[in-house]
């Protein structure tokens, strides 16, 4: 979790990397913004992966995806 803006969750998640590490063969990423119904937050995410591993980046806590659920 990249606590945070959720217009620029991108921006701040590929500054944390390397710039070899994306230049690597074989490292992919992909953007999403996929919202399950009735959703109240947005939910960008940041995944990279070498294909065994992947590592994904969102904006909110758990604690707080919970809590606008509630509300």
């Amino acid at each position: 979790m990249i606590a945070g803006d959720p217009q620029t969750l991108y921006a701040r998640a590929l500054a944390l990397l390397p710039d070899a590490a994306l230049l690597t063969p074989g490292i992919k990423l992909k953007q999403s913004a996929p919202q399950g119904e009735g959703e109240r937050l947005p939910n960008p995410t940041l995944a990279i992966t070498d294909g065994s591993v992947t590592i994904k980046f969102h904006p909110y806590a758990i604690r707080d995806i919970v809590a606008s659920e509630r509300g």
